[in-house]
């Protein structure tokens, strides 16, 4: 396995090379990156190439700006080669779209103008618009709330889906914002110490105010995704994304993820306001039939920046997260916090981040509906639309993306001996419905050329293992071309 190691070539290729810097400057080993902070990102590998190490080995990655102006016939020849030498998977042919990151012309496809459902990939589009249009350093506030009588509090919740449930973790994206450290504050503030006075009653009743979210299911979600726990209930507030196993990043999640964290937070707030009242003190959590924002903030908790959730969730593929905060840019963006302000939203913003205005559908953020369709060319250009902005969140969102055979949904792929050259090399989004696979994301070939590729199988129901070993693949003969 590969050290892990800053970005270069990608960051070279977006900003241009200094005058006097080569290959040697951009692909010598930097030195080790700080551990990651609340203040520092924790960066992807890169695609850098090892001198010596495997068939694709023989060149470095340079950057866009580094290489020539146009693919060479030798890497364009072997990347066209690659895309129509794919092998057909359950009768099914590859949609596939590779172009030049540098320019954007398209240099390989097949099929590349055909709809099909992006699964996961869709997140690559939803993170663009989620982080093109809220402020990607802000943090979200889960905050407690005086009631109206003695004995009342609310629970706020604010859109933070990553709540821990024991202590605020500063190091950590799940569970940045701690409930148990929420309670501790509130038990502080009800009961500050015993010269203040304040007497607090045998039974206190938080109330859960979740009304931000009007709506907590898309129509669009298929069924046996809410009974295999891919997505449930949608709340403003959640322990760990709501799965039932709170160190897990996939599996079963809970029914009501709004009062599960409730009924955390006041299993917690019961014990610290029982000790320092000196007295058993009862809590229960109920839910709210309104908003219970204005009464005086008694104590909160911030969540990592959405930033760092947004490319939590594209690491991890997780679709609570990112259904989560499309609902609060739809918001953010003047349309309701509901499946439909979603689908307007992504209607909004998606045409600049594809440049093609008419190969999207998008029901949801998580690509979980069948009913999304994208084309291959319009989430390879996505890709690209990413690595060459000017806005540095959505430039990180591509450097985050999973990397083939280390980390993510791609840390046990690329194992079979016609993909294991490429593992270290791809950066890419895994996306996987019953009958299809998705990968899209962006590498440098052997030759020195950055590119942009979606390559997908679709109608492959029973067959999604091949398909995904067929990926991976022709991806790794992306990886090789120009050798």
């Amino acid at each position: 396995m590969r050290a892990r190691v800053l970005p270069v070539a990608v960051i070279a290729a977006l900003v241009g090379v200094p005058a006097g810097w080569g290959l040697a400057q951009l692909t010598s080993p930097p030195q080790d990156p700080p551990a990651a902070s609340s203040e520092s990102r924790a960066w992807a590998a890169p695609s850098a190439r090892p001198a010596g190490e495997g068939k694709a080995a023989a060149s470095s990655s340079p950057s866009a700006a580094s290489a020539p102006a146009s693919p060479s016939a030798k890497s364009a020849a072997a990347l066209t080669k690659a895309v129509a030498d794919a092998p057909r998977v359950a009768g099914q042919p590859i949609r596939a779209a590779v172009i030049d990151a540098g320019s954007g012309d398209p240099i390989a496809q097949n099929q590349g103008d055909k709809p099909l459902p992006p699964a996961s990939s869709l997140k690559v589009l939803t993170g663009a618009a989620i982080l093109s249009t809220l402020d990607a350093d802000a943090t979200l506030g889960t905050s407690v709330t005086a009631g109206e009588k003695p004995g009342q509090v609310n629970l706020v919740g604010s859109g933070d889906a990553l709540l821990g449930s024991g202590a605020s973790d500063p190091s950590a994206v799940r569970g940045r914002a701690g409930l148990g450290t929420l309670a501790e504050k509130t038990a502080a503030a009800m009961a500050p110490d015993a010269a203040s006075g304040a007497k607090v009653p045998a039974r206190v009743t938080v109330t859960l105010d979740d009304s931000l979210f009007p709506e907590a299911l898309n129509p669009a979600w298929p069924q046996g995704d809410l009974d295999t726990g891919q997505m449930t209930r949608l709340a403003p507030l959640a322990v760990n994304s709501a799965f039932t196993d709170e160190s897990a990043t996939e599996g079963p999640r809970v029914s009501d993820p709004g009062m599960t964290a409730a009924d955390s937070f006041a299993r917690s707030l019961e014990k610290r306001l029982s000790e320092r009242a000196g007295h058993p003190v009862s809590v229960a959590a109920v839910r709210g039939k309104g908003s219970g924002s204005g009464g005086r903030t008694l104590a909160s908790v911030q969540s990592a920046t959405i930033a760092e959730q947004t490319e939590q969730g594209l690491l991890d593929s997780d679709n609570y997260v990112l259904e989560t905060l499309a609902r609060l840019a739809a918001a953010k963006s003047g349309h309701p916090a509901t499946s439909k302000g979603v689908q307007d939203f992504l209607a909004q913003k998606l045409p600049d981040i594809t440049r093609y205005p008419g190969d999207v559908r998008a029901v949801d953020a998580s690509g979980l509906s069948i009913r999304n369709h994208v084309t291959p060319r319009a989430l390879a250009s996505a890709v690209r639309t990413l690595m060459t902005s000017s806005n540095p969140h959505l430039r990180a969102e591509a450097e985050q993306f999973p990397v083939s055979g280390l980390n993510g949904t791609l840390a046990s792929r690329f194992q079979a001996p016609g993909a294991q050259g490429a593992r270290g090399y791809i950066h890419a989004k895994t996306g996987t419905l019953n009958a299809t696979a998705v990968l899209t994301g962006y590498t440098t070939t052997a030759d020195g050329r950055l590119v942009a590729f979606a390559l997908a199988y679709t109608g492959v129901e029973g067959a999604l293992p091949d398909a995904k070993a067929a990926l991976d693949q022709v991806a790794a003969r992306i990886v090789a071309a120009g050798a």
